[in-house]
């Protein structure tokens, strides 16, 4: 793997979260992620691409099967909504009474960035996601960075 591809991997895995959480918050994101299936990460990644899609500078990149998005959206109700109520009541109580709205911001930001490695895993993504890489003039990087 050159530097190039490598310094991308880590740009790809270093998703930032700007929210400081305490302990029970920690609590409830490994809750999220142990008790979540790769169907349940999949459906997070599909309810973000459908948003993603959306904005104006990428809508036409991406074409959606009719109702993809109220789809998703509910998917991504049931799935917030069980995790919440039925699968971490007790961390989400606690990570909430802690960290209020920060709370959830946090856990599920973490919940993302294990979904997105899920994908990542995924050989036909890196060919896609890597392909700029092939495309580079590394030398005349290289240069600008000697």
């Amino acid at each position: 793997m050159t530097p190039f591809r490598a310094t991308f991997l880590a740009l790809l895995l270093a998703l930032p979260s700007s929210v400081a959480a305490g302990p029970a918050t920690d609590r409830f994101a490994k809750c999220l992620v142990e008790k979540t299936t790769r169907q349940d990460r999949a459906d997070l990644i599909a309810w973000m691409v459908v948003g993603l899609a959306r904005h104006p500078e990428v809508q036409g990149l991406v074409s959606q099967k009719p109702n993809a998005e109220q789809q998703t959206a509910q998917r991504m109700a049931d799935l917030f909504s069980d995790l919440i109520v039925k699968r971490c009541p007790t961390q989400a109580k606690a990570a909430f009474s802690e960290d209020e709205d920060a709370a959830f911001e946090a856990a599920f930001n973490v919940l993302g960035e294990v979904a997105a490695e899920d994908m990542l895993n995924d050989r036909r993504v890196w060919n896609s996601l890597l392909m700029f890489a092939d495309l580079l003039d590394e030398a005349e990087i290289a240069e600008a960075l000697k």
